[in-house]
């Protein structure tokens, strides 16, 4: 993917310079083999066949012919460049920052980057959604939506019950069914479980000297026992320790040091980090929780921190056992501090089946913002922010189109069906390629970067075809 800053016009009569006046055939053989040399197609998901509508293709690239000639890329398909995605390693980082390779969630399992590629400046909407986030993406970038066929209002059917489709943000409408992972896998860091659960005490409700580090609880009070659980912890680890009214003095610098890792005031609280097996999960998510309140409504606990980091990494270890969270940003609370809170409410286990991730509202081109192309090998992106997976960016016909069209040529997108499936009355289409005519026998030429080879067998597996002219 190193020529994708390359001004299209520039790419286009690059492809076809060395070739002889009025060689048609050669000039739509050689832009159809660059980009099949250059431009990594990636398959459809699993359990979804994605056929993006030629009308947007058609509607976008017509109003852009000047554009397209003077260097316009077709693909507007972004997010914004600050963006948080979960790499690997369970560390989160902005998609300006990803790399070729990098591994991150998808849906189901970490996910390769093919490309990441930069679009300039463009409006972004915001999606807001009923667990209280809100992502941002440009109209053209596609989200899943879970339909359920047999209602078309809006219903509490299961995501078994629902079909996945992939569908453009400037489409979205509120009520809508998002697709989101079930849960997320446990690290493959070890650490002793009541160690962890220790560190969790402290991010939560610990501070730090030069030598030593406190965890609160009042004696006669509730958080008494967490003070007499450290107390026992310590013992087993022949670590010294000190009860005092209010709190409880270790005695150990090594641990002290990486416990001032995790920051020394709340806003800079966090876990060193979260790539952890499922005890050592389990025992750091308790210490986290281990100052929160029961939730006003339902049942499940209140997560409140003014550190965004320590935030995420909590909501993805409740991710991690299947538990979903909602969030509130409340930067004006009111209280005694003067930074801004987040607030978790984590779910309780009645209350997980109810609650599908719908759309809550949708603000149209609420900012013009840097954006990005994203490219995963099998099209999902998960959001941690959002708790939300969205599509990655990936349009080969329109590239193809496009090419075409600088160069002169006639060219038309076709969308065949191998089967005869319908949804709501409508025939569904699995399958789309181009059709190139060239100019001295006006003979169409099939070009199928997908099928490639065998375009001859897919051509005789179509029930039903329709065709877009590009004018």
């Amino acid at each position: 993917m190193a020529q994708t800053h390359y001004p299209l016009r520039l790419l286009a009569e690059d492809i076809v310079g060395q070739i002889g006046s009025k060689d048609y055939v050669s000039e739509i053989l050689a832009v159809y083999y660059w980009v099949i040399g250059h431009v990594r197609y990636a398959n459809d998901p699993r359990t979804i066949e994605l056929v993006r509508s030629p009308r947007e293709v058609l509607t976008r690239l017509k109003a852009n012919v000047s554009r397209l000639r003077s260097g316009w890329r077709p693909s507007l398909d972004c997010l914004p460049e600050d963006t948080l995605l979960l790499k690997k390693g369970f560390e989160f980082c902005r998609l300006a920052d990803l790399q070729a390779g990098d591994q991150i969630w998808g849906l189901d399992r970490w996910s390769t980057v093919e490309a990441t590629i930069y679009k300039g400046v463009l409006p972004v909407d915001a999606i807001r959604l009923n667990n209280g986030s809100t992502f941002f993406a440009t109209a053209d970038h596609q989200a899943y939506v879970e339909i359920c066929p047999k209602h078309t209002d809006r219903c509490a059917c299961s995501a078994a019950e629902r079909t996945r489709t992939r569908m453009r943000i400037g489409a979205l409408q509120k009520g809508m069914v998002l697709t989101q992972p079930r849960r997320l896998p446990f690290g493959s860091q070890e650490m002793e479980r009541d160690r962890a659960y220790v560190e969790g005490l402290y991010i939560s409700d610990g501070w730090s000297q030069k030598t030593s580090f406190c965890i609160s609880g009042k004696d006669g009070f509730p958080k008494q026992k967490q003070k007499q659980e450290v107390a026992e912890i310590c013992a087993r680890f022949g670590i010294q320790t000190k009860n005092y009214e209010k709190f409880l003095y270790v005695a150990d610098k090594e641990w002290t040091l990486r416990m001032q890792r995790m920051g020394s005031h709340a806003p800079e609280k966090h876990a060193l980090s979260i790539d952890l097996g499922e005890g050592a999960a389990a025992g750091l998510l308790r210490g986290i929780m281990a100052d929160s309140g029961a939730n006003a409504h339902g049942s499940g606990r209140t997560f409140t921190s003014t550190s965004h980091l320590l935030t995420l990494q909590t909501r993805m270890l409740h991710k991690m056992f299947g538990v979903n969270c909602s969030e509130r940003y409340i930067p004006h609370h009111g209280g005694l501090g003067k930074n801004p809170i987040w607030r978790l409410g984590v779910r309780g286990a009645r209350d997980f089946a109810l609650k599908q991730l719908r759309i809550k509202a949708i603000d149209r081109a609420v900012a013009d913002v840097p954006v990005y192309d994203l490219q995963t090998d099998d099209h999902y992106v998960y959001l941690p922010q959002a708790d939300v997976t969205v599509s990655n960016c990936d349009d080969i016909v329109a590239l193809l189109v496009a090419l075409f069209m600088i160069i002169g040529r006639e060219v038309r997108i076709l969308t065949v069906a191998f089967k005869n499936a319908f949804y709501n009355g409508k025939r569904q289409f699995q399958h789309v390629y181009v059709q190139v005519r060239e100019p001295r026998t006006l003979q169409w030429i099939v070009l199928d970067p997908v099928a490639a080879e065998s375009t001859g067998e897919m051509l005789g597996r179509i029930k039903a075809v329709k065709i877009w002219a590009v004018a």
